[in-house]
């Protein structure tokens, strides 16, 4: 897999899967980093023929399809109740959103109707075409850095072409981030409780299977979900919040965090019922801290978490 340093990448919800809807230039250009594409992941087929010599045999490639990975800053809007630019990358990867205008934006795990992409790759002058693209995503906070997505995404393969890379105009959709501080990241608990948090991660944990079967269109399917979290906390008192004891006992922690400060930019990750692994002991700079993983678990169904920006 190549990272290239210039790179022009569009995305775009397809209204039929697979249907390339031709991102706009104007539009669906997406803000990414650390941008890597693989154009071909396949099954290669030894056809183990028999021969009458030493050597080997040709070979054939089944179930060709793309891989595209990127990393996508978490931005917000300049008011609440209206959709993030990011928002259908996250829908792609087995998410539902709901927007209730001029009030909030409730993104959730979903199972139905999960959206599909079309990417498109500049690479130099080489054109990467993704479509029926579907993946899995993580949600990463860290002290002192600005919170992003990781995207892993499988589409199918198209050949790449020549083409000159577009002059994206980006639409004001776009905002700057803010980076995790004390100031700008105010609330994380967990249990409860209040702790200082140096880094925390949301797996989405999305299953992708590309599906190529006789008499069926070729497609990319989400066929199951095992979303995780792992965070590293500072250590607090043994009678405010053992996690040993929590994990022994199998309870089900409440976890929450808010970042941000201004109206529609004010990001709340609720975990309503966290189940911890094994805990371990972590230093850094001669400070203790916990290394805590989790396992969110669901209520009703699709509800393991919920992001809500206000």
């Amino acid at each position: 897999m190549a990272e290239y340093g210039t790179v022009a990448l569009l995305s775009e919800a397809e209204a039929t899967y697979a249907l390339d809807p031709v991102p706009s230039n104007t539009v669906d250009g997406i803000i990414s980093r650390n941008t890597r594409i693989m154009p071909i992941e396949a099954e290669v087929i030894d056809r183990a023929l028999d021969l009458n010599f030493f050597g080997r045999s040709p070979i054939l490639l089944a179930d060709v399809r793309s891989r595209l990975q990127f990393e996508v800053e978490m931005t917000g809007r300049s008011a609440a109740g209206v959709a993030p630019p990011w928002m259908h990358l996250v829908r792609a990867g087995g998410a539902g959103a709901t927007v209730n205008a001029g009030v909030s934006v409730v993104i959730a795990p979903a199972q139905v109707n999960i959206l599909s992409l079309t990417h498109y790759m500049y690479v130099g002058e080489v054109l990467h075409k993704l479509g029926g693209s579907r993946g899995d995503w993580s949600l990463v906070f860290e002290a002192g850095k600005v919170p992003y997505f990781e995207f892993d995404f499988l589409g199918l393969y198209s050949t790449p072409t020549d083409a000159a890379v577009p002059a994206l105009t980006y639409p004001n959709s776009w905002r700057d981030p803010v980076v995790c501080s004390p100031v700008n990241t105010p609330t994380f608990t967990l249990g409860g409780v209040a702790m200082p948090l140096r880094s925390l991660r949301l797996r989405q944990g999305s299953t992708v299977t590309p599906r190529f079967l006789m008499g069926d269109p070729a497609r990319v399917r989400i066929t199951e979900r095992k979303p995780s979290v792992e965070m590293v906390v500072e250590t607090v008192a043994m009678s405010a919040f053992n996690p040993w004891t929590k994990a022994v006992a199998g309870d089900r922690l409440a976890m929450q965090l808010v970042h941000g400060t201004t109206a529609g930019s004010i990001f709340t990750l609720d975990v309503p019922r966290l189940q911890l692994e094994p805990p371990e002991l972590d230093k850094q700079s001669n400070v203790m801290e916990w290394k805590l993983k989790g396992v969110p678990l669901p209520a009703a169904g699709n509800d393991e978490w919920v992001l809500t920006i206000t």
